[in-house]
C-alpha cells in the first residue's frame, strides 16, 4: 500500500471519527418565578455557579455567562415578558449540555433552589432540591415533552 493511500485512509479515518468529537450545544427557555429582573439574574448566576461554572452578569444587567475551560452556558433574563433562555455549548471533552439546561431550568422552577453538587458528581435531576444533586428531581412540564421549557440539543 503506498503512502498516498495509507494517508487518505488515514484522512478518512479522521473524517468519519469528526461527529463523535463535535460540540454539543442545547437551549431551552423556563417560564420565571415573578417578573423581577434581579430575581431571575440571582436564580441564573447561582444556578449557573452550582453547575461548576465561573459566572459573571453582564453591565445591562440582562445575562448571567458562564465559563468552564472552553464550555459556556448563558442565560438571557427577559423578566418583562417573564422567561428566561438557557443556552450551553460544551466541546467534545463533554458531553453535558442538556443536562446543564436542564439544571439551570430545574433551578427557576423550584424558585432558585439549586443542589448542592456538581454536575457529573451525582444523579443527575435524581434528587430533591438540596440534596446534593443538581437539579429538582423531576422532570416538570414541558421537558422533553413538546411544551413550555423543553430542552432542544443540536
Amino acid at each position: 500500500m503506498s503512502r498516498f493511500h495509507r494517508t487518505a485512509i488515514l484522512a478518512a479515518l479522521a473524517l468519519a471519527a469528526w461527529p463523535a468529537m463535535a460540540a454539543s450545544v442545547s437551549t431551552a427557555w423556563v417560564q420565571l418565578p415573578s417578573n423581577n429582573q434581579d430575581e431571575c439574574l440571582s436564580i441564573g448566576n447561582r444556578a449557573v455557579e452550582a453547575a461548576g461554572f465561573r459566572a459573571n452578569i453582564s453591565q445591562d444587567r440582562q445575562t448571567v455567562f458562564g465559563w468552564r475551560g472552553e464550555d459556556s452556558l448563558t442565560v438571557r433574563c427577559i423578566s418583562g415578558h417573564g422567561v428566561a433562555v438557557v443556552f450551553a455549548w460544551v466541546g467534545e471533552g463533554a458531553n453535558d449540555s442538556g443536562q446543564l439546561v436542564d439544571a439551570v431550568t430545574g433551578a427557576y422552577r423550584n424558585r432558585g433552589m439549586v443542589g448542592g453538587g456538581n454536575l457529573g458528581g451525582g444523579n443527575l435531576g435524581g434528587g430533591n432540591p438540596g440534596g446534593g444533586n443538581l437539579g429538582a428531581g423531576n422532570l416538570g412540564p414541558g421537558n422533553f415533552g413538546g411544551g413550555p421549557g423543553g430542552v432542544i440539543k443540536r
